[in-house]
């Protein structure tokens, strides 16, 4: 009871201070349904298809184009109980940044160039349960994460659908410390237009710390690239994907969507094409998934999934199959 009230002072006082700033914006995602996953040993209710979160972001007018930005975006953790788990904090982004005829700089926790600009591949949201995700072809963040804390991201601005974007997270810590490992460095460009949409990340190799479990040489240079062409009446997704540790190796997923009115069906596949495990090589996962607005900010969804005996082995999968239905309503 204590924790729950100190957790709300602190997020009215919060609140309060930032409603003090020439815009300011509440917002939030919530998701829950009725679940079996591939790692639940039972029915649950949970979120499946977004992570449940809220945040509060706003910029102040600084004159001549410049604009002071800042983020914090923290998660909901315990939808199905009501309760926000103690000490959670803005785990999700917590940045301040400039933005103006320059474009915009972030200093903080955020989400990574890759999650701003690939996100947009994955037909069916991000959640750690979305097939893609459980075989670590996460469109979003497969290449260390899709945040970095203690980083430093440059976006330029958008020239007519072009923007690149680049930023490095310092490891801020001795590199004989234990899994010490130097800063990530992530930069990559994106291309959109009304019909097709292309972007591609690389991040350079990571250096383990001495005394990782992992050693340096299970790294290599990560690269993720994609293309999405919208042509009103379907969609089609394609993702390749060169992951940071090469236990995971290649990766190619491809997705598919049309809408019907209200409705949106849609199925996506990805396939691990090469591994220095062969275990790992020809795991694959599928989806088959179908969502109706009930408005621009309520939808019910249903996702049924599959993996088949590689994927099942190499993520250590206890089910080959996961089906989930629910609501997400964001605000």
């Amino acid at each position: 009871m204590k924790t729950g009230y100190i957790g709300f002072s602190v997020f009215l006082g919060l609140f309060s201070a930032a409603h003090a700033q020439s815009n300011v914006t509440l917002y939030g995602t919530l998701d829950i349904g009725i679940a079996k996953t591939f790692n639940d040993p039972a029915v649950s209710v949970r979120s499946s298809k977004f992570p449940s979160n809220w945040g509060i972001r706003g910029s102040e007018d600084l004159g001549g184009g410049l604009k002071a930005n800042f983020h914090l975006e923290s998660n909901i953790l315990s939808l199905d109980t009501g309760e926000m788990v103690g000490g959670s904090g803005f785990t999700r982004q917590s940045w301040v940044g400039l933005s103006g005829n320059f474009g915009e700089l972030m200093l903080g926790r955020t989400t990574t160039p890759q999650a701003r600009l690939m996100a947009t591949f994955d037909l069916n949201g991000i959640s750690d349960v979305n097939p893609w995700s459980t075989l670590g072809v996460a469109a979003n963040g497969s290449l260390g994460g899709a945040r970095h804390s203690n980083q430093v991201q440059y976006g330029t601005p958008n020239l007519s659908g072009f923007q690149a974007r680049a930023s490095y997270s310092f490891d801020e810590t001795s590199t004989n410390d234990v899994g010490a490992r130097d800063g990530n460095f992530q930069i990559g460009a994106g291309y959109g237009s009304k019909q097709w949409t292309a972007a591609a990340v690389l991040m350079p190799k990571k250096r383990a710390g001495r005394l990782n479990a992992v050693p340096e040489s299970s790294y290599q240079n990560g690269f993720v690239a994609g293309l999405k062409y919208d042509q009103g009446s379907f969609v089609v997704s394609g993702l390749f994907q060169r992951d940071e540790q090469k236990l995971l190796g290649d990766s190619v997923g491809v997705a598919v969507a049309a809408p019907f009115g209200a409705l949106t069906v849609g199925a996506q596949y990805a396939l691990v094409t090469r591994s220095t495990d062969a275990q790992y090589k020809d795991a694959n996962v599928f989806e088959l998934f179908a969502n109706y607005a009930l408005s621009k900010r309520t939808l019910l969804y249903v996702i049924a999934a599959g993996a088949n005996r590689d994927a099942q082995r190499a993520r250590k999968l206890r089910h080959k199959d996961s089906l989930s239905a629910g609501v997400l309503h964001r605000f």
